[in-house]
């Protein structure tokens, strides 16, 4: 198995606070081969659209598995984007990678309470591995962040981007006016992508196809059409709505057992659980 080091100038921060992240600064990292200490060209592994999920992170020097029922997640989108879950609350930040160079500055998150101890656990020590990385090591199917000592902080693993032969339900869809609608009706909107690029599913409305090109986090829908009469009421609006984030998605991310569709400007078009 191939892999490669990812090293890490040292930085001062402060300690990240469980419920205080407005801005989490990870190190600059820089991809080296497997076994050395100076980066070589062209044994670094681009990570964008790559998505990671956790498999356990260190708590007194002993690795602690993930929380089976919480997907803890890593997602580095192709347009510059760094986003996940601490199992419990989301953030979302930039990464830039420049040949040997990794840059990842983690934004705010979201505050909610954890549904746990454990959970709380979890999410302290994943925000503290952030924190303190100074390097990683990578393999074929694993990423793991180290401190300055090369002690794994956290352990990942690689979760499938390809959305061919995958059939999702949606969890929440655009209302095109700015927010993101969750409800028993947009439950209904289902979506499958066939291995010859047809997306085939339910509007809330009437049966669709679609042709769709998704390639490492980057996704284009085209030719929507509908099946059968007009609808009314809110399964009309409802219909529209999806049409519209449909054809405003330009990314993906697959998070776990979600899918997370956004526009240019990273914003929401559709939220699906994988069925």
């Amino acid at each position: 198995m191939s892999c490669s080091v990812v090293g890490a100038e040292a930085v001062s921060r402060p300690r990240a606070h469980l419920r205080t992240v407005a801005a989490i600064a990870l190190p600059t990292l820089l991809l080296a081969a497997c076994g050395t200490s100076t980066p070589q060209a062209g044994t670094e592994r681009a990570l964008d659209g790559s998505s990671w999920v956790l498999s356990s992170v260190t708590v007194d020097q002993v690795a602690v598995a993930a929380d089976a029922g919480a997907s803890s997640t890593l997602v580095f989108a192709p347009d510059g984007q760094v986003s996940g879950s601490t199992g419990c609350n989301r953030f979302v930040g930039e990464w830039q990678q420049d040949g040997t160079t990794l840059a990842i500055t983690a934004g705010a998150t979201t505050l909610a309470a954890c549904a746990s101890p454990a959970l709380t656990e979890q999410e302290q020590r994943v925000l503290e591995a952030f924190a303190q990385t100074e390097a990683a090591r990578q393999s074929d199917e694993t990423l793991d962040l180290l401190d300055g000592d090369g002690a794994v902080l956290a352990t990942y693993t690689e979760s499938t981007t390809d959305l061919a032969g995958s059939t999702w339900q949606a969890t929440g869809v655009n209302n095109q006016s700015g927010g993101v609608e969750s409800s028993a009706l947009t439950e209904s909107v289902t979506a499958r992508f066939g291995d010859d690029g047809v997306l085939t599913g339910f509007s809330g409305c009437r049966g669709y196809t679609a042709r769709y090109e998704a390639t490492g986090g980057l996704i284009a829908v085209t030719d929507i059409a509908f099946d059968g009469d007009h609808c009314s009421g809110a399964e009309a609006v409802l219909e529209q709505n999806v049409a519209a984030a449909f054809a405003a998605s330009r990314t993906y991310a697959i998070e776990g057992t979600t899918l997370n569709l956004r526009d240019n400007d990273g914003a929401t078009q559709l939220n699906l659980i994988s069925t």
